[in-house]
C-alpha cells in the first residue's frame, strides 16, 4: 500500500500538500512520533499551541525550556515534572516535590498549561 491511502488521501490530495522532497515518516501500530525543532519545541507541541489559539505548554510533552515558563517551575522543577510523567491533568503535578495543591491551581489558573 502507498502513503497516500495509509493517510486516507488520495494521489492528488497528497500531490498539493507533500514536497516530492519532504520525507514521510509513517509510524506502525499505536506509536505516537515526535519531532523536535531546533529550538526545542516539539512540533507536536507547536501544532498544540497553534491550534489552542496561544503559547500553551503541554507537561506531558514540553522540554524542560518549556515547563521552565510555568509559574514557579525553575530548571530543576522542569526537570522533575519530567521524571514524575504522565499526568491526566495540572492537579497530578502535585507529584513533584515542593507542588502543593495551591501552587498547581496557581499553574492551572495561569492559562499556559494546553488541555490534557
Amino acid at each position: 500500500m502507498q502513503f497516500p491511502e495509509l493517510l486516507g488521501l488520495t494521489h492528488k490530495q497528497a500531490r498539493d500538500i507533500v514536497s516530492d522532497h519532504a520525507p514521510i515518516y509513517i509510524t506502525v501500530g499505536d506509536a505516537d512520533p515526535e519531532f523536535v525543532a531546533l529550538d526545542g519545541v516539539s512540533v507536536a507541541e507547536s501544532a498544540d499551541s497553534k491550534s489552542a489559539g496561544g503559547e500553551c505548554v503541554n507537561i506531558n510533552k514540553a522540554m524542560p525550556n518549556r515547563l521552565d515558563e510555568l509559574p514557579h517551575i525553575g530548571p530543576a522543577g522542569a526537570e522533575a515534572v519530567i521524571d514524575a510523567r504522565p499526568y491526566q491533568g495540572v492537579d497530578g503535578l502535585t507529584r513533584v516535590s515542593g507542588i502543593g495543591p495551591s501552587r498547581a491551581e496557581e499553574i492551572e489558573a495561569s492559562g499556559v498549561v494546553c488541555s490534557l
